[in-house]
């Protein structure tokens, strides 16, 4: 027994099983993670050395080259760009479309551990880190208050700090904008000359003195404790009391020849709102956590903070869920203008409600049935993936429609509905499913295109995909179901707009007007007009294909005049201005500048 014979002998289980999806579907939908483009992986990373105060030359030749002599021995690399700057090195690893990150970052770590520890001691160790959009931050902050700023700094480390580290999806936060202490040692030059003293010996004897070593175990009875000698500088006394061996075989202490004080660090970076200064907090969300979930748990956990901290004052700067449900929600609408618009049309061509219900309910079952696979696969709800929907919405008809006009031929016949629908699907069952399969098969080479693209556009391949075939099964089995139930030849049905089905065959004095009846007038002098087309395109058959011949060519002309871009432009509503000032300019005058503008 075929699936739609069996739909149509057990309308009560058909109709349990087609509400059973319906309700997956839905919470489904509920659970999908909400984004605006599907979760992408770059094929490159980068290596980023510190070495403070050094030259661009010493950087390059001392940090870049050997880097560059290991990551050109990692498998699969495409292509790799340095850049060489003051205190800071960067390598850039392009690989190849395909190339598993996890393993390409783990080869690139290995073959990088060979050589740190030939690098220069004061650089940093070389940190390895993907290129991924996660990355980015998902929203910045502003923290201001009427504290003084110091105040105002201890108080975001201390509680706002880790009140959003801890929230959920969270990776990390960076705090910037904000004031830091650090200790003054300030030599006397004069005092260190006539010592014979040099401030790298300063520097040597600062960092042995500062440091806690493990010092082995001690048996005291039946009892094994560990030994640790301290000796981390607790208080600047600690600092001025370090001694420093003379020639002469004496010791001077640091205090003696030295200023020792707390101070202020200074500050590389200042932040503003509304012109008063504030603290900003840079946050990004963990690889796999979801921008909008996590932006909903930061909003909850930023109304906790005001409402503990009367006095602070938090502004959002940057926001990447604001843009992302806008969008969201435009395609959505979009979509669901569709939807409308389709059931339209199906009802002026149709002119009945009854029939036009029919057809109606493929729609919303189809997508909602779609969500489930959505799901299952792991995809998330975001602008291409609604976009597919939107645009096979109007093709999620066409099963329907083809399997209902069978069915309405045979019941024209004179067969049951019973009869009528088994045999009206049966006839057109391998039609719709080759139909079907055709349309997936015009998005299925993009499962084999690799790269950026595929990663982007495969999510909306798939989810025109899924929606098919979700329609094809309605076609078969829900569509002939109502039909044998509900579609009736000859009742008197009267549609929304007052149109009767026996109407037309009555004179036409006595007819009602109709917007219905008009359009299908109207129709029906298209048809008219287009069957003398086809006429006059038989009689001049040289003429046609000459018109059809220039139109493929200026088409084809016109194909490079359009352009190409992988993603539209898209505005998100922010406007950000970037000022350059002259190399060496400090942050105090790049404050004020800014300040002007």
């Amino acid at each position: 027994m075929n699936i739609s014979r069996t739909a149509i002998n057990r309308p009560v289980s058909t109709i349990m099983l087609m509400l059973i999806i319906v309700a997956f579907g839905a919470i489904s939908f509920t659970r999908l993670p909400v984004d605006l483009f599907p979760k992408m992986e770059l094929p490159m990373s980068v290596v980023v050395v510190n070495y403070p105060n050094a030259a661009p030359a010493e950087i390059e030749s001392m940090v870049t080259r050997p880097v560059e002599q290991q990551i050109a021995t990692v498998e699969n690399l495409n292509s790799m760009t340095s850049y060489s700057m003051d205190g800071m090195s960067l390598v850039l690893a392009e690989f190849k479309n395909g190339t598993d990150m996890n393993f390409a970052g783990l080869d690139m770590r290995e073959k990088i551990d060979l050589v740190a520890d030939y690098l220069p001691d004061d650089a940093t160790k070389p940190m390895v880190i993907s290129m991924d959009p996660s990355m980015l931050p998902v929203a910045v902050m502003y923290v201001s208050s009427d504290r003084d700023l110091n105040e105002l700094t201890r108080l975001v480390n201390d509680e706002v700090l880790p009140a959003i580290e801890r929230t959920e999806g969270v990776a990390s936060a960076q705090v910037f904008g904000g004031t830091s202490k650090e200790i003054s040692v300030e030599v006397d030059q004069s005092k260190l000359d006539g010592y014979g003293l040099t401030l790298a010996t300063i520097s040597q004897l600062l960092a042995a003195n500062n440091i806690s070593l493990p010092s082995g175990a001690v048996t005291k009875g039946s009892k094994d404790m560990v030994v640790r000698t301290t000796g981390d500088f607790t208080s600047i006394d600690d600092i001025k009391n370090v001694g420093l061996p003379l020639a002469t075989r004496e010791i001077v202490r640091l205090g003696d020849i030295a200023d020792i004080k707390e101070a202020e660090k200074e500050q590389t970076s200042i932040g503003r709102v509304n012109g008063k200064p504030a603290i900003g907090i840079s946050i990004t969300k963990q690889t796999v956590a979801n921008t909008v979930q996590v932006s909903r748990q930061l909003e909850k956990a930023v109304a906790d903070l005001e409402a503990g901290n009367r006095d602070l004052h938090f502004t959002s700067s940057v926001d990447q869920s604001q843009f992302i449900d806008e969008s969201i929600s435009f395609v959505a609408e979009s979509a669901l203008l569709g939807c409308l618009f389709a059931v339209l049309i199906c009802l002026l061509f149709l002119r009945k409600v009854i029939s036009t219900l029919i057809i109606a309910i493929s729609i919303p079952t189809s997508i909602i049935a779609t969500f489930i696979l959505m799901f299952a696969t792991g995809f998330t709800m975001n602008m291409l993936s609604l976009a597919g929907l939107a645009v096979g919405i109007g093709m999620l008809v066409d099963d329907s429609i083809v399997v209902m006009e069978n069915i309405f031929r045979h019941r024209a016949r004179g067969l049951s509905p019973h009869d009528a629908s088994v045999q009206g699907t049966k006839e057109v069952t391998m039609p719709v499913f080759a139909a079907t399969m055709t349309k997936i098969a015009v998005f299925l080479p993009i499962v084999f295109v690799e790269g950026l693209a595929a990663t982007i556009f495969k999510e909306f391949s798939f989810t025109i995909g899924f929606a098919l075939i979700c329609s094809l099964l309605v076609a078969l089995t829900v569509i002939p179901m109502l039909c044998s139930r509900l579609l009736h030849i000859g009742q008197e049905d009267v549609d929304v707009f007052g149109y009767n089905e026996g109407a037309e065959k009555l004179p036409a004095e006595s007819r009602r007007f109709s917007p219905l009846a008009a359009f299908g007038r109207f129709i029906d002098r298209g048809i008219r007009g287009y069957s003398r087309s086809i006429k006059f395109a038989l009689h001049h058959r040289k003429t046609v294909v000459i018109i059809c011949v220039v139109l493929l060519a200026v088409s084809a002309a016109l194909v490079g005049l359009v352009g190409g871009e992988l993603l539209p432009s898209s505005d998100e509503g922010q406007l950000s201005i970037t000022a350059e000032v002259p190399y060496g300019t400090s942050v105090d005058r790049t404050d004020e500048i800014m300040s002007e503008i």
